[in-house]
This record gives C-alpha cells, sequence and structure tokens, in this order.
C-alpha cells in the first residue's frame, strides 16, 4: 500500500472514531443534563386531575340505597330457602328469618328543614349494643358534628332569608285585587260624576300562590330508607339483629330567575283599566238640563284612551322584590349500619359503621365542598364472660382539597378485659389528625388517657404517641411524651403545608392549628449537667439535642437539593394515580351495586317461585315459622299469583321502622336495574343523586307490608 493510501485509510478510521466519540459525548451530557435538572429543582407536574368529592358523596348514597335492596333479596332468598325445612322439623331446630325495607319521601318548608339539621346534626350513633365500648367513646363525635353545622350557617341563613322574601312577595300579591277592585270602582265613580269613560275594566289576578305554596319553592325534601333483618336460631341459642339506615336532607340551589319563574307560572295576564279621556258638557234645552259628554280629541282628531291602572305592573314590581334572592343548596347525609348478636352461654358481639355527611355545591366552576364525620365501632363479649374487648374510632371531621384528604378533632377508644383475673385496660385518645396529599403525609397521635385496672386498682396514665410527617420536602417527628413530659423532635426539611389548607372557614382554621405532644420538652443535657456527667470524648455524647442539631444544620439543606425534586415528581405522579383510583373507584362499585341488584332479586325471585310449587306449608311475613294462618298475595305486584293459605308464629322481634311505609322487599317481580323512569320499582337499583326506590306502587308500599311483633 502507498504512504498516501494508508495516510488516507488512517484518516477515515480517525473520523469514524471521532464521531462515535461525539455521539457517545451527546448522549451523555443529555443524560447528565436531565440528571441536573431534576437535581436542581425541575417544578412537579401539574395535578392531572382532582378529586370530585360531591360526586364520590353522590356514589355512596346511590351505592348504599341498591346495598338495602340487595340485603333485602338476600333476606328473600333465605326465607324462601328455609320454609320448607321449617314445616316438617320441630321449632326451633330451622333458623326464623325477617327482612322488611322502608321508604318515606318527605316535603320540607323552613321550619321543617331547621329541625330536620338540628336533629341530624345532634343524633350520635348509638353504640350501646356494642360490647367493650369504654364510658369515654366518641367523646369528640358530637363536637365535630356540631362543627359540620358551622358549614351549613351560611346555607340556612340565606335560605331563611330567601323564605321571608318569598313569603312577603306572596302577600304583597295578594293585595293586587284589592287595589284593583279600588281603581274600578273608583274609575266608575269619575265616569259617573261626568268624567272619563271607563272602556275596559280591570281583571282580576288568578292563581297567585298561598304563602304556603311559595315557601315550597325554596322548601327541601328528605328521603329515608331503610333495610332491617333478624336471625333467631334457638337450638344454637343464637339471635342477631342487623340493620340499614340512611337518611338524606337536600335543598336545591335556586337562583332569583327561577323563584321568579315558580312565581310566574300559574299567574295569569288580566285586563288593564282603560278609560277615554273626556267629560260631560251640562247646557239648558228648553226648560229642562241637558249633558252631553264630549270626547279630548289628539291634534288628529282621534279619541284619546288612557291605561289608568294595570295590574300587570303591579306584578312585575313585586316580583322584582326577589332579585338577588339566591339560595345556596346543601344536602345532609346521615346512615347507618350496624349488627348485634346474641351468643350461648351469654356471650354477645355487635359493630357498627355511621356516617354524617355535608355536602355544599360550589359556585360555578367550582369544587363541591364535602365535610364527613364517620364511626366505626366493634366489639365481642366470649361466651362464659371469659373476656371482652371492643373499641370505636372516628377521624373526626374528614375534608378534602383537590388532591388531598384531612381530618381533624379525631378520637379512638378501646378495650380489654378478663373480668374473672380482674384485669381491664381501657384508653381513649383525642385530638387526633392525619393529613395526605402530594406533598406528604402526616399523622399525630394526640393525647390519650388510660386506665389500668389490677385487682380493682385503678392506674391511670395519659402519655402521647407524638406526631410523624414523612414527605417530599422532609422527614421529622415529634418525641411521645408521658404525663406531659416529652423529648424534643428531629425534622429534617419542612412538613408538608397543605396541611389545614384543603378546606376554607372555621373547619380550616382549626385544622391548621398544631397540637403540641408535649407540656414540658425535656433537654437531656440539663440532667447530664446536673448529674455532673461530662463528656471526655468531646463529640456532644452529654449534649444529644444540640448534636441532633447540627445534624438537621448539615443533612436539611442535602434533603432539600437532592431528594425533594425528584421526590416531588414521585409523589405527584402517586397522588395523580390514587385521585383517579377514588374517582373511578366509587362509580364503579356503585355500577356493580346496580348490577348486583337485578341478579340477586333473580335468585330470589327464582327460589320463591319454586318453593311456591312445593305442597310444604309456606310463610307468611317472611317468617320460616308455623302454626298461624295468614291469607294473601304472597308477592304484591304479581297479578297472576294465586291468593295462598300460609302460615308462621311470630317469634322474633324484627324492630321495624316506625312512622315509615314498611315492605316485604319482594314486590319488583322485574328485578332489573333500571334507570329514572323505574325510579318507583321496590328493586330498581338507584343510580340517581338522591333517588329513592319505594316500591312499585304510588304510596311506596310494596302491596303485601308485615310489620313484626312479639306474640
Amino acid at each position: 500500500m502507498k504512504p498516501s493510501q494508508a495516510n488516507r485509510a488512517d484518516r477515515r478510521q480517525s473520523a469514524r472514531e471521532h464521531a462515535r466519540s461525539s455521539k457517545k459525548l451527546t448522549k451523555t451530557v443529555a443524560a447528565l443534563g436531565a440528571v441536573l435538572a431534576i437535581g436542581t429543582g425541575v417544578a412537579a407536574p401539574a395535578m392531572a386531575a382532582e378529586l370530585n368529592a360531591g360526586q364520590i358523596a353522590q356514589n355512596n348514597y346511590a351505592t348504599t340505597e341498591n346495598i338495602i335492596t340487595i340485603t333485602d333479596n338476600l333476606g328473600r332468598t333465605q326465607v324462601a330457602l328455609l320454609a320448607p325445612l321449617g314445616s316438617v322439623l320441630p321449632a326451633g331446630w330451622v333458623p326464623a328469618v325477617t327482612t322488611t325495607t322502608s321508604s318515606t319521601t318527605e316535603t320540607l318548608n323552613i321550619l321543617g328543614i331547621i329541625q330536620e339539621t338540628t336533629g341530624m346534626l345532634l343524633a350520635v350513633p348509638d353504640t350501646g349494643h356494642v360490647p367493650g365500648i369504654p364510658a369515654l367513646a366518641g367523646v369528640g363525635t358530637l363536637p365535630a358534628q356540631l362543627l359540620l353545622g358551622g358549614e351549613l350557617l351560611e346555607p340556612l341563613v340565606g335560605l331563611g332569608a330567601a323564605n321571608l322574601q318569598v313569603a312577603l312577595a306572596a302577600g304583597l300579591l295578594g293585595t293586587i285585587n284589592p287595589l284593583t277592585n279600588v281603581a274600578n270602582t273608583a274609575a266608575n265613580v269619575v265616569q259617573t260624576v261626568g268624567g272619563d269613560k271607563v272602556t275596559q275594566q280591570a281583571g282580576q289576578l288568578t292563581g297567585i300562590p298561598s304563602i304556603d305554596e311559595a315557601l315550597g319553592f325554596v322548601g327541601g325534601t328528605k328521603n329515608s330508607s331503610s333495610w332491617n333483618g333478624t336471625f333467631n336460631w334457638p337450638v344454637a341459642g343464637i339471635s342477631n339483629q342487623s340493620w340499614i339506615t340512611q337518611d338524606k336532607l337536600t335543598v336545591d340551589s335556586i337562583s332569583s330567575d327561577e323563584i321568579q319563574e315558580k312565581f310566574s307560572a300559574g299567574l295569569n295576564t288580566p285586563d288593564y283599566l282603560k278609560v277615554q279621556k273626556g267629560k260631560t258638557r251640562y247646557y239648558l234645552c228648553g226648560f229642562k238640563l241637558c249633558s252631553e259628554w264630549v270626547p279630548t280629541k289628539d291634534v288628529n282628531g282621534n279619541p284619546v284612551y288612557a291605561v289608568t291602572y294595570d295590574p300587570n305592573s303591579q306584578v312585575a314590581n313585586i316580583l322584582a322584590t326577589l332579585d338577588n334572592v339566591d339560595v345556596q343548596g346543601f344536602s345532609l347525609i346521615k346512615r347507618e349500619i350496624g349488627s348485634k348478636s346474641s351468643l350461648p352461654f351469654d356471650g354477645s358481639a355487635g359493630w357498627l359503621a355511621g356516617v354524617t355527611q355535608v355536602i355544599v355545591p360550589g359556585a360555578e366552576g367550582e369544587p363541591d365542598k364535602v365535610s364527613t364525620v364517620p364511626i366505626m365501632a366493634g366489639g365481642f363479649a366470649s361466651p362464659g364472660d371469659l373476656f371482652t374487648v371492643g373499641g370505636l374510632y372516628s377521624p373526626g371531621i374528614v375534608t378534602n382539597g383537590p388532591q388531598s384528604i384531612q381530618s381533624i378533632l379525631g378520637s379512638r377508644s378501646s378495650s380489654f378485659s378478663i373480668p374473672r383475673a380482674g384485669f381491664g385496660v381501657e384508653q381513649t385518645s383525642i385530638l387526633q389528625s392525619f393529613y395526605i396529599g402530594p406533598d406528604g403525609f402526616i399523622s399525630d397521635s394526640g393525647w390519650t388517657i388510660a386506665m389500668i385496672n389490677v385487682g380493682g386498682t385503678p392506674i391511670p396514665v395519659i402519655y402521647s404517641l407524638g406526631s410523624v410527617n414523612f414527605g417530599p420536602q422532609g422527614v421529622g417527628y415529634t418525641s411521645p411524651s408521658i404525663f406531659g413530659v416529652g423529648l424534643p423532635g428531629f425534622q429534617l426539611g419542612t412538613t408538608p403545608t397543605g396541611a389545614g389548607e384543603s378546606t376554607g372557614g372555621l373547619l380550616g382554621g382549626i385544622g391548621g392549628i398544631d397540637i403540641p405532644t408535649s407540656l414540658i420538652v425535656l433537654d437531656p443535657k440539663l440532667v447530664f449537667d446536673a448529674l455532673g456527667i461530662t463528656d471526655p470524648t468531646g463529640l456532644g455524647l452529654n449534649d444529644p439535642v444540640g448534636t441532633l442539631r447540627k445534624v438537621e444544620a448539615v443533612l436539611s439543606p442535602l434533603f432539600t437539593q437532592y431528594v425533594t425534586p425528584t421526590a416531588s415528581q414521585i409523589s405527584q405522579a402517586l397522588a395523580d394515580a390514587a385521585t383517579d383510583i377514588v374517582n373511578e373507584g366509587s362509580a364503579a362499585v356503585k355500577d356493580t351495586a346496580t348490577s348486583l341488584v337485578g341478579i340477586t332479586n333473580e335468585i330470589a325471585d327464582t327460589v320463591e317461585e319454586v318453593t311456591d310449587q312445593t305442597d310444604t306449608t309456606l310463610t307468611a311475613g317472611r317468617h320460616a315459622l308455623d302454626d298461624t294462618t295468614y291469607t294473601g298475595k304472597h308477592r304484591a305486584d304479581d297479578s297472576d299469583a294465586p291468593l295462598v293459605a300460609t302460615s308462621y308464629t311470630d317469634e322474633q322481634d324484627s324492630t321495624p321502622s316506625t312512622d315509615t311505609e314498611e315492605t316485604d322487599g319482594g314486590s319488583n317481580d322485574e328485578g332489573e336495574a333500571t334507570d329514572d323512569s323505574k325510579a318507583n320499582d321496590d328493586n330498581a337499583p338507584n343510580e340517581d343523586n338522591g333517588a329513592n326506590d319505594s316500591g312499585s306502587d304510588p304510596t311506596g308500599s310494596s302491596g303485601d307490608s308485615s310489620s313484626s311483633s312479639d306474640e
């Protein structure tokens, strides 16, 4: 190879290597740049979704309505399956089962709304049937529910003011016809004495709403649904009572234009009072006085007419007083699901889950504001009185931000006792709180009052487990304390900033209060100095708090610089995913419950039809018992079902709700998931906000209503 050719080959090889090296360098720089961009504080992405708290609350309401129907369908199936056995086996060998449902809708005026709101906020779920609940259990529940009333203060004041103005408008409308009569009479008098001639009398205004009717324009409704079931098995010594109740008080938002339209809807347009201008001219004609009415004419020689009174203008003036009378709507939901059981040898068990919830719709473009006070309780007393355990927990008032959830004024109670050993422990924690959002997590254990009973001697203990926070901005804790004495805490970076900001108003102010977990913070250095203990190493071992503060001073900037940016990206991504899951999950649960309504109803119908075809003595009132004859249709809406003689002995109190329409839950042969057009179907699933399925007949009853009682 010639030297020149070798040189060219070397140059080409060198160029290829240089190109490859440049590409590698470019990729390395790009990757390094991305890392540096994240490490030096690229802002977290904007929130991809926000919690739709109002829709979630409505979905939960509809789901509970469907669960009531599903549970009743399952009860119907159980009754039908047990009926044949109950007719052939000795009394008490087969469990006696009852299931009843009820549903009511009530229209309320302002006084009824205030009364129901107050009653629902004051009603604390009763946990008397739950074994092992300490005396102080639920101490924070009532204050939390009353604070929910603060969220309703502004809507209720606005509703009251609107009612006053609506009542005034209705009263003023009632004065128009008397004024019309006065105007007509006056015009007739003027005509009689020779004045303007009446060509059209003013008409009467009709369709004027009464004050009660007008108050209904800005009223509300209360929907109540419930299910009660009992299970009694004498041979096994087991009995159970279970229930589901749900009440919803609704006041719809309404604008001044809508209120005026409701007033105008029934009003007619009466004629106005019209006269022809002119006067009577008197003159002598012969030996008598004659008269002639002379009309007034305009410049063109045409008669002049005038409207002297118009009832319609009076209507317009009165309705104008309703301008800017807007009503802020709200919903107050209260639901409870519970059960209590009696077991052999004096054993018992019980549980309860309850919710009190306030929903205030947001203004245009603003999210709904939802505040909730949940409560959960459960307990068990073992047969033979060997031990008892129980507990109650309420997170207090739970509110939400766009992607955060916060609770304040939480409480927790629990107990455990061994009566035969004279040992027991009770504890109640108050002022608990938590926060979780894109910027981290905070949990405050509040303060705990514990009572340890050993051999009849109570030993009180007051302590706090402190608080902990974790998030992209920092990590830290406040130290536990006992009898108010604790150690200093530790904090790298900063705590999440969203706590206290997820809700506004009074609740937001309360949420922003930092409850201390120690009244006295003890510095170990003071103790070491008092004891004369020194640190020969010079490492600050006799001043652990001071050393800890130095560590914080060194690590906090590093945490903020190197951990916070990347952690913020990850935390925001998790928050986006969780928000989507919660929003979509509530809708999925509602849809699933809607489907189960139809499925369980079909199963119940099938089992009941099979049972009806047997020659076995059937049950009535859903009791799998015998000896008392009852004659009537088995299915209220089954026109083809023959009248059959069925029998039962009512030995178990099914504790039906009072002042409600009770149904046997089996009134719907179709049992299909329906839309709004089938809202009156007893077994139609509730997909609507506030839908209240009450039965297949217009009254909401399912035909054969049964009310169980002790016999």
